[in-house]
């Protein structure tokens, strides 16, 4: 199992993120004719600390999409920034099991805003370093 299988299963149960888009996690891109809201991840890259020529704890930096179209409810924008809230919540200071992998530490970086004009699709960037042991 991958690491990012197990980061999917542990989001993918996590009850507010799941309330909100269910399964519909994806590496990297969303499929064509997406449903959403969604949340799409990447790999940004894999440091790792060194010592006396051993590879030491990795700690990928990941980027978490959240997705989210106007509804007639509410807006695109908000239903984003919900989703973004979920994903915060779920690993921002997580330190436990996912998948085969233990995380020491996991901390939230950063979050943007951003907004397709071509499509209207409005998301949320959310950049969280794990640290695995």
């Amino acid at each position: 199992m991958s690491f990012e299988q197990g980061l999917f299963a542990y989001l993918s149960v996590y009850p507010g993120l799941n309330a909100l888009v269910g399964t519909r996690i994806y590496p990297m891109l969303l499929p064509q004719q997406a449903t959403f809201p969604a949340v799409t991840y990447t790999r940004l890259a894999t440091p790792r600390l060194h010592e006396f020529e051993a590879s030491l704890l990795p700690h990928p930096t990941f980027q978490f999409d959240c997705w989210a179209i106007d509804t007639a409810a509410q807006s695109g924008y908000e239903i984003a920034k919900d989703v973004a809230t979920q994903v915060v919540t779920a690993l921002d200071i997580y330190r436990g099991a996912m998948g085969a992998y233990t995380v020491e530490a996991s901390i939230v970086q950063s979050e943007r805003d951003g907004y397709d004009a071509d499509t209207g699709i409005r998301h949320v960037m959310v950049d969280v370093e794990i640290w695995v042991v």
